[in-house]
């Protein structure tokens, strides 16, 4: 039990415990071509500490960074385009959707709730009346 809620602390604050050392590290350990690709697109494009800000928005979404040559390479794609963090993160998700989906999947079949189009307006219309407070 113990090491279960070790374990779930852990995931709900590893937002905060990617360092810039640690974020660094990963790009290290990446092949040669995605190192060069990441000092392109974070001397061009977005920094390091906006990559950095980009992973940290992912895990506290609970998406796994492992994949991170796909990570760099979608940032590469949007980063030209859009300087928001959260437009770059959105774009990664987007690239990221099997992978994600594949991890809430079970035995391969997403199990989905589709609502009307009454409850989709109400929940987007909830949406824009929290991001106005």
């Amino acid at each position: 039990v113990l090491l279960t809620h070790l374990s779930e602390v852990i995931r709900n604050n590893l937002p905060q415990l990617l360092s810039y050392k640690d974020m660094k590290a990963l790009l290290e350990r990446q092949d040669p071509e995605y190192r060069k690709l990441a000092d392109e697109i974070c001397t061009s494009h977005i920094s390091y500490p906006g990559l950095q800000a980009v992973l940290k928005l992912l895990l506290a979404e609970r998406v796994s960074i492992r994949n991170l040559h796909l990570i760099i390479e979608a940032i590469a794609e949007i980063a030209p385009h859009v300087r928001r963090t959260e437009q770059i993160v959105e774009h990664v998700r987007i690239r990221m959707a099997q992978q994600i989906c594949g991890d809430l999947s079970e035995g391969g079949v997403l199990k989905v709730l589709r609502l009307g189009n009454r409850w989709d307006l109400a929940f987007h219309q909830s949406l824009k009346r929290d991001a106005k407070g």
